[in-house]
This record gives structure tokens, sequence and C-alpha cells, in this order.
């Protein structure tokens, strides 16, 4: 293990509606993916009281391209990316 980014909050139990909420974002953010063509298998999308993290093992390109699509849905407070970098994939 190379770095840790603690995003660690201390927080009431989410409501429903909260919980929805992050889903429907989430589901935004991947729509987004697909509808650009960019969605990468390597980029795992969570979201926790509308904040937008996105986890995986990219380039700085494919970094760069998913944290702009995912601050795209107006429901999103905030987005977060941690992920370490590779090389670009050979076309």
């Amino acid at each position: 293990m190379k770095t840790v980014v603690n995003e660690l909050q201390i927080a009431g139990t989410s409501s429903a509606a909260s919980r929805s909420n992050d889903a429907y974002i989430t589901s935004k953010v991947k729509a987004n993916f697909l509808g650009n063509g960019s969605w990468s298998t390597d980029i795992k999308v969570v979201t926790e009281a509308g904040v937008v993290f996105l986890l995986g093992l990219v380039a700085r390109e494919e970094a760069d391209a998913a944290t702009e699509v995912a601050r795209a849905p107006q429901e999103c407070k905030k987005s977060s990316a941690s992920s370490r970098r590779r090389s670009p994939r050979k076309k």
C-alpha cells in the first residue's frame, strides 16, 4: 500500500431518502460514463451523503475525464477521486 486517503466522517445514521438519493446520483454518474463512451470497469463509483467517490487503477487522463463526468450531476455536492495511476492503455 502506497497511500491512504482518509475521508472518514463521524455522522448519524443516514435516512432512507439520503441513501436513495445517493443511489440515484451513482446511477446518473454511471449513465454519464456510458453516454460519453468513457466507461471503464477499472473505476468504482460510490456515493455517500451526496459526495461521489471514484476508486480505481487508471491512467491520469482517465482519472481526469472520470472526475469531470462525476461532477456533472447537479445533485453531486463534491467528487473525490482516489486512484492509483498506471500507464495509459495501448490501443
